[in-house]
């Protein structure tokens, strides 16, 4: 039975590990703890027949010393991720010799997780510096906890193997290794969507909101059963599309499967007079709008829109036809309105407009998805279909291309961009492994997890006729006025909180700025104390974290890498400075960004109570 101290902190930091192994039953003819010749415990493991022992049969505290000893790690280095739990033997060492870090655990057997926590302290042995612990699991929960580390950490995280798994576990330690690599890759991509979006999705979330409690949630209103088990196609605007027009009209005339447009793919569906089940839209810019422009000035009406909650406003004004939306990653305005917001009702945030809608589709419970026109690379000059007016020719010998495999394997070109996408949707397919997924994108790249199937024999093989509602949107929204009215009410209360607290902290801030070494009080500790608290306060405000905190994600992530230092500064008139010199700006722009949101704010309300 696992230790009460394991399951308390399980309990605060990992819940869904502690339900795991609260269900997980060990092996005990596969892990056993027994005696080294030194007394103390060792671990072996039976697999395939032949033991294995984790740690020295002889001495396994004398193995960790010398094992550490020949570990170094850089000076700036804040976390160590150890790959292996074993007893705990090395880590105990890496926490003696380097008591400054916080580390994380990867272990990929259950049984010697489980066998450990049975019998060892978890926060004991790791000094209390323990910022997670993991197993092996889907790609999807190694890749949130790596975000995790790295969110809290910086960039500035090594890894220590425990050397008896590296024979044992070689497969799960490429991928550690690869899904780091990749995490780092994707962090500049991060940081620029972070930079170039981060006001863009704050603003669209308080524009949209009044429009987003008024019509349906696709995950919370619609019949269950009205995806459940069919199957769905999702048409991309890759140039393959060009020669699917008939097999998609085809499908659609006789209700053979759910057909869901994503991005420019519905100016070429338009065009050729194929109306879609549904079309999707997520893209925050402004310049998003022009993607509708074909449909609204048609004013076609019987096209459903799905719309992410944080798209660019301007896509879904006037638009002519029935609205849906879904609650977006990025969205800290609708939580904060909406009450019983769960993660279930979250489609996470991706490059692609495709990669949302197969989240969408999963959770909706279909069975069976078909891409179609998802090219991830170029076609001759082209990157789209015949019948989007912005379909123009890009010179790819001028572009920095790689070369990937397509679905016949032969060689094609693609480049980054649509290189991360595929990864992204593989990874995707991977997590939902349940799903069956199929490739019908002639000449597009090879996408892992999937099978290449030419839509015509998808038609002749696998769809059944009347298989999907051509009604199925026909709903009504199902927000609660009254639990909306009582947030918006304590949004409002809080707003007035913050402007004193931020008032407050300037206050203090200029009290530091008027200290040098003649002048300062003897109490500054505790003001500093003081400060630390009103901050906190600060950034746990609930208007703060919906309307602002979501604005200045990049500076908030410098402030958090900054401060750090202040924090073993021991001159107190020197640590005054520095927090003035920190703090000042950030405040600075925390004031800018609430007058800037304050009138969208107000105009917002002004339009859900007139409703």
């Amino acid at each position: 039975m696992m230790l009460i101290e394991n399951k308390n902190y399980l309990r605060m930091e990992n819940r869904g590990l502690l339900n795991k192994l609260n269900n997980y039953h060990t092996n005990d003819d596969l892990v056993k703890i027994e005696k080294s010749k030194r007394g103390c415990d060792t671990l072996k493991l039976v697999i395939s027949g032949k033991e294995k022992y984790i740690h020295s049969k002889y001495d396994p505290e004398l193995e960790a010393k010398r094992l550490l000893k020949s570990f170094e790690i850089q000076e700036n280095t804040k976390h160590v991720i150890v790959f292996g739990i074993g007893l705990g033997y090395h880590i105990s060492e890496l926490m003696e010799r380097f008591p400054q870090i916080n580390i994380s655990i990867y272990e990929p057997n259950k049984d010697v997780l489980s066998i450990f926590l049975e019998h060892y302290d978890l926060q004991s042995i790791t000094n209390g510096k323990l910022t997670s612990i993991f197993t092996k699991n889907k790609k999807l929960d190694l890749i949130n906890n790596l975000q995790n580390i790295k969110e809290q950490s910086g960039k500035n995280v090594e890894i220590f193997v425990l050397p008896s798994y590296e024979e044992l576990y070689q497969v799960e330690i490429n991928e550690l290794f690869k899904t780091i690599k990749e995490s780092l890759k994707g962090e500049k991509s991060r940081l620029v969507t972070n930079v170039r979006y981060q006001k863009r999705w704050t603003l669209n979330a308080v524009k949209n909101l009044p429009k987003v409690l008024d019509t349906p949630n696709i995950l919370t209103d619609i019949n269950q059963e009205t995806f459940k088990d069919k199957p769905a196609v999702i048409v991309s605007a890759g140039p393959s599309l060009n020669s699917e027009f008939g097999n998609l009209r085809y499908i659609k005339e006789n209700r053979l499967a759910y057909i869901f447009s994503v991005g420019s793919a519905i100016n070429a569906l338009i065009e050729n007079n194929i109306y879609p089940d549904a079309t999707l839209t997520y893209d925050p810019k402004k310049r998003n709008q022009i993607v509708l422009e074909k449909l609204k000035k048609k004013n076609i009406k019987n096209i459903p829109l799905i719309f992410g909650s944080t798209v660019g406003f301007e896509t879904i004004e006037d638009y002519p036809g029935p609205l849906l939306h879904m609650i977006t990653s990025q969205d800290t305005v609708a939580p904060s309105i909406i009450n019983k917001i769960n993660k279930d009702m979250i489609i996470y945030d991706a490059p692609s407009i495709a990669i949302i809608t197969f989240q969408l589709l999963a959770k909706l419970g279909v069975n069976e998805i078909y891409l179609v026109g998802q090219n991830l690379s170029y076609q001759g000059n082209y990157r789209y279909a015949k019948g989007i007016d912005y379909r123009a020719k890009v010179n790819t010998q001028d572009m920095k291309l790689l070369t990937v495999k397509d679905v016949y394997g032969n060689d094609i070109y693609t480049d980054e961009g649509y290189n991360q996408m595929r990864k992204q949707l593989e990874m995707y397919i991977k997590a939902f492994n349940y799903l069956k997924v199929y490739n019908t994108t002639k000449n597009g790249a090879d996408i892992e997890g999937t099978k290449f199937i030419p839509l015509e024999e998808v038609i002749s093989s696998r769809l059944k006729k009347n298989e999907v509602s051509s009604t199925w949107y026909k709903t009504i929204a199902s927000y609660n006025n009254e639990g909306i009215n009582n947030k918006i009410y304590n949004l409002q209360v809080q707003r007035m909180e913050l402007i004193s607290q931020l008032e407050k902290i300037q206050k203090m801030i200029d009290e530091f700025n008027k200290i040098d070494n003649k002048n300062h009080s003897l109490n500054l500790e505790q003001q500093f104390n003081r400060f630390d608290k009103l901050f906190k306060k600060i950034t746990k405000n609930r208007f703060y974290k919906a309307f602002i905190s979501s604005m200045i994600r990049v500076e908030m992530e410098n402030l958090v890498a900054k401060s750090k230092e202040i924090k073993y500064e021991k001159d107190i008139v020197a640590k005054a400075n520095k927090v003035s010199l920190l703090f000042e700006p950030f405040i600075e722009i925390v004031n800018k960004h609430f007058t800037a949101i304050d009138s969208y704010f107000e105009e917002m309300i002004a339009e859900i109570q007139q409703d």
